[in-house]
C-alpha cells in the first residue's frame, strides 16, 4: 500500500507529538486519528515546521553539550577516569 505524502506527513505528525509529549503507542495512534481529518497541506507546513524546530534546536543542544564537554577536559576526574582504565580500576570521581 502506497501512502499519499499527506498521509506520510500526518504520520510523521503524530510521531513527532507523541515523542515530544513522552506518550507511547497509544497516543501515537490517538494523534494520529485526529490528525488524519486535518487538511494535508496544513499538516505538511506543520511538519515542515516542527523538523526546522528539530534541526534549529539540536544546533543548540549540541554548541551546549561541546562546551560543557570542553569543561571536562581540564578536570581532575577526566585525570581518574584516565588512571583507573590504565591502572584497570574503576575510578573514584570528585567531582571537580
Amino acid at each position: 500500500m502506497t501512502l499519499s505524502s499527506g498521509k506520510r506527513a500526518w504520520i510523521a505528525v503524530a510521531a513527532l507529538v507523541a515523542i515530544l509529549c513522552g506518550c507511547g503507542g497509544a497516543y501515537f495512534y490517538y494523534f494520529r486519528a485526529r490528525i488524519a481529518v486535518l487538511p494535508p497541506l496544513a499538516v505538511q507546513a506543520t511538519k515542515r515546521t516542527l523538523n526546522q524546530v528539530f534541526r534549529n534546536r539540536l544546533e543548540e543542544v549540541f554548541e551546549l553539550g561541546l562546551a560543557y564537554e570542553m569543561d571536562t577536559f581540564v578536570s581532575e576526574d577526566l585525570v581518574e577516569a584516565i588512571t583507573a582504565f590504565r591502572q584497570k580500576r574503576a575510578p573514584t570521581f570528585k567531582s571537580q
